[in-house]
Formats: structure tokens, sequence, C-alpha cells
């Protein structure tokens, strides 16, 4: 896998976690996993266009991936709230704000069936989400520019 394709997966992961951040709670965990299904260059070959400030151009490539997302709280009651939460995180966020964070569209696909577990402290379900992700590389500011080379030439 190439450095662009792995910068594309840590965004996506970087988004999902910015938009499970305010479903936090204390008596639930949230498990967020995003398989990949299929990488492509987006634009011409992975050219999207050129970036003036700083100068150079803007690569990119988009994700078509399904996000698991396992909800575990310690009681039934819980564990429904942050169901919803979890949904309306993914399906309730503002077109805008999805866009910033690179995700041109997102689908529950399917709502697991609840288990507990064997001991019986926590309950779980597990969310599927469908999501098209874009990723946009654009160039980074250069340190210093060299603007004189000294030419030492020892003849002798």
């Amino acid at each position: 896998m190439g450095e662009i394709e792995t910068e594309t997966l840590a965004g996506l992961n970087a988004a999902v976690g910015s938009l499970l951040v305010d479903v936090a709670n204390p008596s639930v965990q949230l498990s967020p996993l995003v398989t990949s299904a299929q990488v492509a260059p987006t634009g011409l070959g992975g050219f999207v266009g050129v970036n003036e400030i700083p100068p150079g151009e803007v690569l990119g490539r988009r994700l078509q991936t399904t996000v698991l997302v396992t909800v575990s709280a310690d009681d039934v009651d819980s564990l429904g709230e942050a169901v919803v939460a979890v949904t309306t995180a993914f399906l309730g966020a503002d077109r805008g704000s999805l866009l910033e964070k690179g995700i041109l569209r997102v689908a529950l696909e399917d709502i697991g069936t609840q288990t507990a577990s064997e001991e019986g402290t926590n309950v779980e379900r597990a969310l599927t989400f469908d999501v098209l992700y874009e990723f946009l590389k654009r160039p980074e500011e250069s340190e210093d520019v060299i603007l004189e080379v000294p030419i030492n030439l020892d003849t002798s």
C-alpha cells in the first residue's frame, strides 16, 4: 500500500473518530472498525488540481468502505441510547461538516442483533455504515528555498 493510501485510511479513521467524540459516555464503549472495500484515484489518475499557496499538485483518493461500530453498554437502556446517538452522529450530521471531514456519502447498512456477555455484565450491538470517503493531499509548505548553491572546485 502506498503512502497516499495509508494517509487516506488514517484520514477516514480520524473522521470516524471525530463523529463519535460527542457520543462518549462513561457507561458506553464504542469500537469503530474501518474495513476498506475499494480505493481508487480521484480526479484524473489521482491528480485533482494545482494548489497556489503553497505551490504544488493536489492528489486524491476515494475510498468506498464499510464502517462497523460496536456499541457496548452496562444495561439495555444505555445501549439503546448509545445506538441512537451513534446513528444520529453519522446520519444526522449536516452535509457541510461531513464534507469538511471528507465524507461524501454515509448510509446505515445494518443494525446487528443485541447480544449479552456470558457474565451478563454488558450488552452490545453492531452498527454497519456504508461510507464514501475522499482524501485530498495538498502540498506541504517548504521549509526553505535554496537561493544559491556554492561551487567549490579545487583545480590543482
